[in-house]
């Protein structure tokens, strides 16, 4: 879940293929490419963002930082999610040279549904164990045989700062598909979230800017979860549409409250068994159409049940059957046949 947006290199020929350009979250720092020992190591600020690359066989590089004892940060190293063709290793060491840690594949299962692992090492919340200098060494598992100006990454070291993340996806977990919403019907999305650096609040989803007759009633993902669900329902007399909804989560952290638009993602290779993951895709935006009347409507009972954790609860559900619109011409060939 990066922040950026595709560029494209224009000139009198035409114009190149989309990369991938993202967001600093602090001043940027170039790796020097002098770097490649303890005693070669490159001094960075701290907050940065380091731009490295991997240019020679066997290329490893060295930062060094100063930290105060108990200062926190989080440092996160991106490779694989900017499009390049690394496998990167991130090793944490003290001010001699010696190990503190090392990081490596990251693999985080938000669902089977959106499965999200890549190559690029753990998020990792350091803590300063003492005042002093500390390392940081990145290096690529092929680096011996694979490097090159291709062979780019970056490298974020800053404070921590607790945020998420939101992606939502139709609700089939086995087949692609597009959302369909009926007059006076409602569809649902699956919401999964990205909790990062600590954040464990509510948040609230809720849409922006839809169509006529087009709703969300503001829904809550409970604190510490991962996933939920948002409804979009349609009055009976909504005008039929096709085009991109906007949904929003919002949520206080530490007295200030953050917006953060819902991506979407739909399954591109679907897997037709429980609990493997498919293939997925993001997609630029999160598409709906709004279709005529359904056969009938289910109307809940109550619209608020109390239940405490663990026990049963019966909700009470009507069914009212509706009388879908028909084109004329669908409707005078239909009394046709029945004469």
């Amino acid at each position: 879940m990066l922040d950026g947006f595709d560029y494209r290199l224009k000139n009198p020929s035409g114009q190149s293929n989309p990369s991938l350009l993202t967001y600093a979250k602090a001043p940027v720092v170039l790796d020097n490419g002098d770097n490649d020992s303890l005693d070669k190591a490159q001094k960075i600020p701290v907050p940065c963002v380091v731009a490295g690359r991997f240019e020679k066989k066997a290329d490893r590089d060295w930062y060094a930082f100063t930290v105060k004892k108990g200062q926190v940060l989080d440092i996160e190293a991106f490779g694989e999610r900017l499009g390049s063709p690394l496998d990167l290793i991130l090793q944490i060491r003290d001010e001699k040279g010696s190990a503190y840690m090392e990081l490596d594949d990251s693999v985080e299962v938000l669902s089977p549904q959106f499965f999200t692992s890549h190559t690029d090492p753990l998020r990792y919340r350091f803590v300063a164990p003492s005042d002093g200098t500390f390392h940081l060494v990145m290096m690529s598992r092929y680096a011996a045989t694979e490097f090159g100006p291709r062979h780019v990454y970056t490298v974020r070291v800053t404070p921590e700062e607790p945020d998420f993340r939101l992606v939502a996806m139709p609700t089939s977990p086995l087949t692609p598909e597009g959302n369909t919403l009926n007059q006076g019907g409602a569809a649902a999305f699956n919401v999964y979230v990205w909790r990062l650096c600590g954040f464990t609040g509510d948040i609230t989803l809720q849409g922006e800017n839809l169509p006529p007759g087009v709703g969300v009633k503001p829904q809550i993902v409970g604190a510490g979860q991962k996933h939920g669900v948002v409804i979009v329902h349609a009055e009976a007399e909504a005008a039929p549409w096709t085009g991109a909804i906007h949904l929003v989560g919002e949520a206080t952290i530490k007295g200030k409250k953050l917006k953060r638009e819902v991506r979407s993602a739909t399954i591109s290779w679907p897997v037709a068994a429980p609990n493997i993951p498919t293939l997925t895709r993001l997609d630029r935006e999160l598409v709906l159409a709004l279709r005529n009347k359904g056969p009938f409507t289910l109307v809940l009972g109550s619209d608020k049940v109390n239940v405490i954790q663990g026990q049963k609860i019966t909700i009470p559900v009507k069914a009212s059957a509706m009388t879908p619109s028909r084109p004329a011409s669908r409707s005078r060939h239909l009394a046709a046949r029945k004469v």
